[in-house]
């Protein structure tokens, strides 16, 4: 801990008594890491931070890089129990952080006397007005943060709930006038705004339903690409009990997934009991298996050796294409034909929300 009272002595005596001074502390690194800091060494932690009167507040979370940034897979409000316990364990005020998005789960926190304030970034991301419309209790308005870390984690502020955000400058508040005339509009397509359509779709029949009922093994095989399709499929089937192998060309599982996340999957898979294959590449598929070989070996040594998985279902994520010709139709039978999502090329939510924005604006 020497280390630590060495940098808050330094600061502070840098900066004087006027400058509000506060820490961020992981007050539980996880149960991956060995020795890692838990309660109840990070009360003691805040105890020693009180009693020197050089720091003003604590921010509690949890995890470490790596597992520090919570992702949908997480628990909304996970850091609020051990900022309760830090609050009780020092005199300093708490900041409970990672994942409040909504006023309701703020307010319990403050109320409970679990933290003394809240700490929250994705949430005013995903709604600038989020503050602002709890106060006024317009909390239905509020577009809830749903930790997908998909435009967010990157460079340049985003998220895929709202387009303007990081884009102010441009689009910011006033910016969207009324069009001049007044125009109808059909929108066609199947994405974001289409999704009860989709989530009806797929609800499980009583045919899907006796299938996985009566299977005991499944080959989920992700063509390289690494994000959620084939990553969620395998976390869903081994949740079922069966015995899922995970195949993939690439040189690691979830390699598209955010950086945040990988980890955490990769750790509930193995939890789960999947078979983890990375630089695998499927050879042939047949009744009740499915046969894959190590393609680095065979890069290596052009020998071929397969191996045989048990396949009572298989998976197969392999990409997707554009169907190409509707737009074309369309042309010169309505005065204006606009492109945006999937339609135009195979991508991403954000891009897709995006698109769609920037020709909402133009009409």
């Amino acid at each position: 801990m020497r280390f630590l009272l060495d940098i808050v002595d330094s600061i502070r005596a840098n900066v004087g008594s006027d400058v509000v001074l506060g820490m961020r502390m992981s007050a539980d690194e996880g149960e991956g890491v060995v020795d890692g800091i838990r309660l109840p060494y990070s009360e003691e932690i805040a105890k020693v931070l009180a009693d020197t009167g050089e720091i003003d507040y604590i921010s509690v979370t949890i995890g470490i890089r790596g597992t520090y940034v919570k992702d949908m897979s997480v628990r909304v409000g996970p850091a609020v129990p051990l900022a309760a316990a830090i609050r009780k364990a020092s005199v300093l005020p708490v900041i409970a952080a990672q994942r409040i998005n909504h006023p309701s789960l703020a307010e319990t926190a403050l109320a409970s006397g679990a933290a003394d304030m809240i700490g929250m970034a994705w949430a005013v991301i995903a709604a600038w007005q989020w503050a602002a419309k709890a106060r006024d209790g317009r909390v239905e308005e509020i577009r809830p943060c749903i930790a997908c870390i998909q435009v967010c984690r990157s460079g340049i502020m985003g998220c895929v709930h709202s387009p303007t955000a990081g884009r102010e400058t441009v689009w910011g508040p006033g910016s969207l006038k009324p069009a001049p005339t007044r125009r109808k509009v059909v929108v066609v397509g199947e994405g974001p705004a289409g999704m009860v359509d989709v989530v009806r779709v797929l609800e499980p029949d009583s045919e899907t339903e006796e299938l996985l009922a009566s299977a005991s093994s499944a080959v989920v095989v992700d063509d390289g690409s690494g994000f959620w399709e084939t990553c969620g499929a395998a976390e869903a089937l081994g949740k079922r009990g069966l015995q899922v192998h995970f195949v993939s060309p690439a040189g690691m599982i979830a390699a598209n997934l955010p950086t945040e996340s990988i980890g955490p999957l990769t750790q509930r898979l193995r939890w789960l009991g999947v078979n983890l294959l990375p630089m695998h590449r499927v050879s042939s598929i047949e009744p009740g298996k499915v046969s894959v070989y190590d393609a680095v070996r065979v890069a290596a040594t052009r020998i071929l050796e397969e191996k045989e998985l048990p396949a009572d279902i298989v998976v197969y994520f392999c990409g997707k294409k554009v169907v190409e010709g509707h737009a074309e139709e369309l042309k010169g039978k309505v005065p204006e034909v606009h492109m945006v999502g999937d339609c135009v090329s195979p991508r991403r939510i954000n891009q897709a929300v995006l698109e769609a924005h920037r020709v909402g604006r133009s009409l």
